[in-house]
């Protein structure tokens, strides 16, 4: 879908009608009007964010504990002096993931899948499936049915802290969670 989207030029210069053309059929639970009108509403930003994930990737900004916070990531006046100050101050996990959840359409979840897929380390991906294990090792009381930002960190926080204390890396946890 994207390499077509690429080759037609929809992606960069389409409007919603035609990007919607394009996405239609793919799965999900998404509304594909919405999922369209994200893609056009992301074409500002997009580049501004993947650039400093490209960067986090290629040690040019680091993530720090003391770091650029989430709060910060937005109060910057321009992407130039956000890219400055990222670059001598780091950037704190949360706040990378706050970037990306910038994007129209991205939550914490997908936020942290896709920092994830691409090799950051340090996030989980909170699904029903991790969930059910969380409650099934005692580390939560009961699944909740649905989650805030605040209630996601915090189940998040106490599963590193769960993976720290028995040795084992997040990333890993939710790999051999979710083979099962």
């Amino acid at each position: 879908m994207v390499d077509t989207m690429q080759a037609s030029r929809v992606l960069y210069h389409g409007n919603v009608e035609q990007v919607l053309s394009h996405v239609q059929g793919t799965g999900g639970k998404v509304d594909h009007k919405a999922r369209a009108k994200w893609i056009v509403e992301n074409r500002e930003t997009f580049p501004f964010v993947w650039w400093i994930v490209d960067s986090v990737q290629r040690g040019k900004v680091v993530l720090r504990p003391d770091g650029i916070e989430p709060k910060e990531v937005f109060r910057q006046p321009d992407p130039y002096s956000f890219m400055s100050s990222s670059k001598e101050r780091g950037l704190t996990q949360n706040a990378l993931r706050a970037l990306v959840q910038g994007l129209k359409g991205v939550g914490d979840k997908q936020a942290s899948h896709f920092l994830y897929s691409i090799g950051i380390e340090g996030y989980a991906i909170i699904d029903t499936y991790i969930l059910d294990k969380l409650v099934e090792f005692g580390i939560i009381k009961e699944k909740p049915k649905s989650l805030t930002s605040s209630q996601y960190h915090a189940i998040e926080q106490r599963l590193k802290e769960w993976c720290d204390g028995i040795g084992i890396p997040l990333h890993l946890l939710d790999m051999l969670w979710w083979r099962g």
